[in-house]
């Protein structure tokens, strides 16, 4: 039953002794909650299912990513990326102005990328800085 913006199960038993009636014991139990959380997990379930063909393409993709860049066709490489992305480089002339960090360089474009996809400007305040570069690749 529907009580309001809850779903209820609802249980009706016979009490007897002896064959003799004493009357009926309902039970309430609220399922709203493990209704919600089931069809969470379907969805859940639904993506996981798609993972493992989604992880394939995009190592493939980076394998492409590297083996142009390794090849030295950075020129194709950059051009394989912003298909991929659907962006240009827009907002990296900001970015390189104020931070010598390739690798933050690097987040900041994907950032201002993704913020520019929700309607979102993505903007560094002119006094940014990073110090020095934190993270280096292995060799």
């Amino acid at each position: 039953m529907v009580a309001g913006n809850r779903v209820l199960v609802v249980n009706s038993r016979l009490v007897t002794r002896d064959e003799e009636d004493l009357g009926s014991v309902l039970t309430f139990r609220d399922r709203t909650d493990l209704d919600a959380l089931t069809r969470e997990l379907d969805a859940v379930r639904s993506l996981s299912d798609g993972l493992p063909a989604q992880r394939h393409e995009y190592s493939n993709r980076l394998h492409t990513i590297s083996g142009l860049l390794q090849l030295g066709h950075n020129g194709e490489a950059v051009e394989y990326l912003q298909a991929l992305t659907e962006t240009g480089v827009a907002g990296t002339a900001p970015v390189s102005d104020s931070v010598t960090d390739p690798y933050l360089q690097a987040l900041l474009v994907a950032k201002m990328a993704q913020a520019k996809e929700k309607g979102v400007l993505l903007r560094l305040s002119e006094d940014s800085w990073v110090r020095a570069t934190y993270w280096t690749p292995p060799r």
